[in-house]
């Protein structure tokens, strides 16, 4: 198990001129931007995923004994083909968003040094040392490294979906 929290003893030197209050009003107006992008994130990845799962639908009822079960190899293959394009710039997006975050954090975590409390460096200290306890999971600051293989694995899925209507069609036909 992680050892506690436990807060540092002193904080940090606080400028007396100008220099602090221009630094919590930039960290104040970057805070404020990273949640902006953070909200971009969350309603980009929706869309993906509404539209990966309006494919895997229209794909499952032409599997069925529906009015789509007719769906030719072809127009298929041209679903399974958008759709892993669709993906690769999924990927590419995220991984956009995976460096932005990163930008922003190290941006946050500079104009840190110049208030009373590094919180963003705690945070990761935080996570470092239980990484370094629990020995299972190798630290990744970002949920957007997890996320960068969904995009991976639906093309892997909508290959694999193609490959295989291909071949059945090849030896029925």
């Amino acid at each position: 198990m992680a050892a506690p929290y436990v807060p540092p003893a002193a904080l940090n030197p606080v400028p007396d001129d100008k220099t602090h209050d221009v630094c919590l009003e930039q960290y104040k107006a970057y805070l404020g931007d990273l949640g902006n992008i953070g909200t971009r994130y969350a309603t980009v990845q929706g869309f993906y995923v509404s539209v990966i799962a309006a494919l895997i639908s229209i794909l499952a009822l032409s599997e069925s004994n529906k009015i789509l079960s007719q769906l030719q190899t072809s127009t298929l293959v041209v679903v399974c083909l958008f759709a892993v394009v669709l993906c690769i710039v999924w990927a590419v997006t995220i991984r956009f968003y995976h460096r932005l975050f990163g930008a922003k954090f190290a941006v946050l975590k500079a104009l840190e040094t110049n208030l009373a409390y590094n919180c963003f460096d705690q945070e990761y200290k935080v996570l470092r040392r239980f990484d370094q306890e629990s020995k299972k999971l190798r630290y990744k600051p970002f949920l957007t490294s997890i996320e960068e293989s969904i995009p991976i694995v639906f093309s892997l899925f909508f290959v694999a979906l193609a490959l295989i209507k291909l071949f059945s069609h090849q030896q029925h036909g």
